[in-house]
């Protein structure tokens, strides 16, 4: 009797060695045989479920902006004070880098592939949201009417702290404490702006 197979499953299973061999050795330096190899399945095996290497970052690339989208949309539907969601948010973030099973290469390649992507691709767009997202949290500690470019142009400055981060963190993680980091900067920001209402 034949095997029955799970494409899902085995789609996960792919992905799973990818993340595994694509945080290890980078995008470029990964080939489909590794990805088979990591998975303990045939080359061919891979072909059957994705057209090619980029087709599988390109999944991994959607997992990771779904993820995310999820986490930010319970955050915001949560009954927290726009300074908790804010903290939250930052910190949630930075969290699942620090707690993350994947290797940080794989964190590096995620931005690298956002650098290569232009302005029109989801990673982008999801960047732009979240800009958005935290400059009307910003506004709203603020108890302002409408957003200003202050509450743009520091919602833009924590999101590349938090990507500026990872490549350190990455480097040294000792040397640079991302929860902390994050939380002290966070703070600082709320307190400026809560005095300035």
């Amino acid at each position: 009797m034949a095997k029955i197979i799970n494409r899902e499953e085995k789609k996960a299973q792919i992905l799973e060695a990818a993340l595994q061999v694509i945080g290890r050795k980078g995008t470029a330096g990964t080939k489909i045989q590794d990805i088979a190899e990591e998975a303990g399945i045939g080359k061919g095996t891979i072909y059957l479920y994705y057209k090619n290497k980029e087709e599988i970052f390109q999944s991994i690339l959607e997992q990771h902006i779904g993820s995310r989208n999820h986490n930010i949309q319970e955050v915001m539907n949560s009954s927290s004070s726009p300074e908790e969601k804010v903290r939250y948010l930052l910190e949630s973030f930075t969290g699942s880098i620090e707690h993350s099973p994947y290797p940080p290469g794989l964190q590096l390649e995620i931005l690298a592939s956002l650098v290569r992507s232009g302005p029109d691709s989801s990673l982008s767009q999801g960047i732009l949201q979240f800009r958005e997202l935290l400059s009307q949290l910003l506004k709203d500690i603020q108890q302002t009417d409408s957003v200003e470019p202050l509450h743009q142009n520091l919602s833009s400055a924590l999101i590349g702290l938090l990507h500026g981060l990872i490549i350190i963190w990455s480097t040294n993680k000792e040397a640079f404490p991302l929860q902390e980091i994050v939380s002290d900067t966070a703070g600082f920001i709320i307190d400026a702006l809560t005095k300035n209402r």
